[in-house]
């Protein structure tokens, strides 16, 4: 048993993962009904790259997600309008993948996706082919299968069960058989599209490196006829990936900020109504105690769900079960300020002085800062603050962003685990307050 079953749970109820595009997902989502507004609008906006970009764990994909999820069951429940399908998978690029290998790899999750939702769509597509669906699906999902009858390469034979041990259908073939069902279910640009997300675009860490990998994507993967793209990062580093030949591609870059601190209560009733297997469930923290930590991370949601089972396990591991709001929050505190110390020591351990310094007062300025802030930081010499801001990244207590308007310039931005690392010292919020 887990330590949340024990507390009354069906599961962890402070999973990081992105929200799923399904009922749970659109349960647990919060405070962003604008935010679906908007994204449903781009996603049915012609056949360009829907382009998203906020701070790191601000909750961009599980947006998405439940985006596209409303707009499919919509198209299920009035059984006309715009097609837009949820893919069962994401993606993640990395500047070794090949194009070969990441356009596989797109294939067959756009066919397991088909084959997911046959059933769903079936009053739509009952008078399309589907060439070789059945067989494609025993190929792709069953260890063995009845092979009477079928006729694809290698797996051909008169019948009985047979291993799926063999390729069965050429890697050509299998794409010409899915791209064949695309255009069969979205003939022209207007009728709908499989979405498909490529999550993460800062971990390519540089425009650059974003840039180049699009360009080389463009034409054999990005622009399969019955895809739609939605491309979210992080950092500025999507609308710094503009080139001359991705730019006819591109949609407006929509940003998503952090959800107000007010909607923290929220999130955490969302995730109790969601996950609690009974009335009688425990926390060992209040409310009140959720949304400061929420505040002390500046807003970062995943950050916040994070720690706060960390916090879960840590108070489960030193057989703690306070009961009143008094002894949550006492107990609440001895952890943070516990948190606050390790990451503290861990930061001075490799940061001088001089670096510490300009990180607290970077945080007195409001957290966000530039090169043009240095004399407010308490330096002079352009060659050290560009040290000392690189000395800051690498330690992961600053993050660096390139600027919406000018994609030679860089803001730095401290990150919840700088803030944490600061709290002991120069708290952000009072707690002795609760």
């Amino acid at each position: 048993m887990s330590i949340y079953q024990e507390w009354g749970f069906k599961e962890n109820p402070f999973s990081v993962s992105s929200l799923g595009a399904n009922e749970e997902g659109k349960a647990l989502l919060v405070g962003r009904d604008k935010e679906l507004k908007k994204i449903k609008i781009l996603l049915s906006i012609g056949e360009k790259w829907t382009c998203i970009d906020g701070a790191i764990g601000v909750g961009k994909t599980s947006l998405v997600n439940v985006a596209v999820f409303e707009q499919y069951n919509e198209f299920i429940a009035n059984k006309r309008g715009l097609l837009i399908i949820p893919c069962v998978e994401s993606f993640q690029l990395s500047e070794d993948i090949s194009i070969y290998d990441f356009r596989r790899q797109v294939l067959l999750a756009v066919a397991q996706t088909l084959l997911l939702k046959r059933c769903d769509l079936s009053f739509h597509t009952q008078y399309f082919h589907f060439s070789n669906i059945d067989s494609l699906d025993n190929w792709l999902n069953k260890p063995s299968f009845s092979n009477k009858g079928l006729g694809l390469g290698p797996i051909s034979a008169s019948g009985g069960e047979t291993p799926n041990e063999s390729i069965g259908f050429s890697e050509n073939g299998i794409e010409k058989i899915i791209e064949s069902w695309l255009r069969e279910l979205f003939p022209n640009g207007n009728d709908g599209a499989i979405v498909c997300v490529i999550d993460n675009m800062e971990l390519l860490q540089t425009s650059i490196k974003a840039r180049k990998k699009l360009e080389e994507l463009r034409d054999t993967v990005l622009n399969i006829h019955g895809i739609k793209w939605v491309l979210c990062g992080a950092n500025g580093i999507i609308p710094a990936t503009s080139s001359p030949r991705i730019n006819g591609f591109l949609q407006t870059t929509y940003k998503v900020d952090s959800l107000k601190p007010e909607l923290a209560k929220d999130i955490l009733n969302s995730r109790i109504l969601v996950y609690q297997d009974n009335a009688a469930y425990y926390l060992p923290f209040d409310m009140e105690d959720f949304e400061d930590l929420y505040k002390i991370l500046n807003k970062n949601l995943r950050e916040l769900l994070g720690y706060i089972d960390k916090y879960c396990t840590w108070a489960f591991l030193l057989e703690e079960k306070p009961t009143d709001a008094s002894s949550k929050a006492s107990l609440f505190r001895t952890w943070l300020l516990e948190e606050s110390l390790d990451a503290e020591k861990l930061a001075r351990k490799y940061a001088t002085q001089k670096i510490w310094e300009v990180l607290v007062k970077a945080k007195e300025i409001g957290g966000d800062f530039s090169s043009e802030d240095m004399e407010s930081l308490g330096v002079s010499n352009a060659s050290n603050f560009s040290q000392y801001v690189k000395n800051l990244d690498s330690l992961g207590l600053i993050s660096i962003s390139i600027d919406d308007n000018d994609s030679r310039r860089k803001n730095m931005h401290v990150t919840p685990k700088g803030y944490l690392a600061i709290y002991r010292t120069h708290p952000i919020i009072n707690l002795g307050a609760n």
